[in-house]
């Protein structure tokens, strides 16, 4: 008996989002503030159940060209400091999310790479 091949597919690299939908673009204060959390989307096509978490990740504000000290989080919750920092940033700060960590039971952690950066209206 001849062994069949199999083929096995990777796992394609999920999508990062504010919330729910939020993604890269002009957003308001309140619309983020109304979803205070990062989560993950794996891509509409991968047809598997997979579950992810976010470990961690840093925000950086960007006001009138100068980049504060970034924000280090644990988890998906956006922290206080990020909170307030969002409340009273003005129109045009950009709030960037870099160095995403997310984990799945199957596929473990992964850093995402490309951060994901919104400017507030």
């Amino acid at each position: 008996m001849v062994a069949g091949t199999c083929r096995i597919k990777s796992v394609p690299a999920p999508t990062v989002v504010i919330g729910e939908d939020i993604h890269s673009g002009k957003q308001g204060k309140d619309v983020l503030l109304a979803s205070p959390f990062i989560s993950v989307k794996m891509p509409p096509d991968f047809i598997n159940e997979l579950n992810w978490q976010v470990v961690s990740y840093r925000v950086t504000f960007v006001r009138n060209g100068t980049e504060e000290a970034p924000i280090s989080v644990n988890g998906a919750k956006f922290s206080e400091e990020v909170i307030e920092k969002i409340r009273n940033a003005p129109s045009g700060t950009i709030v960037e999310f870099s160095d995403i960590i997310i984990q799945s039971s199957i596929a473990g952690l992964r850093l995402i790479v490309r951060p994901l950066a919104v400017r507030l209206q």
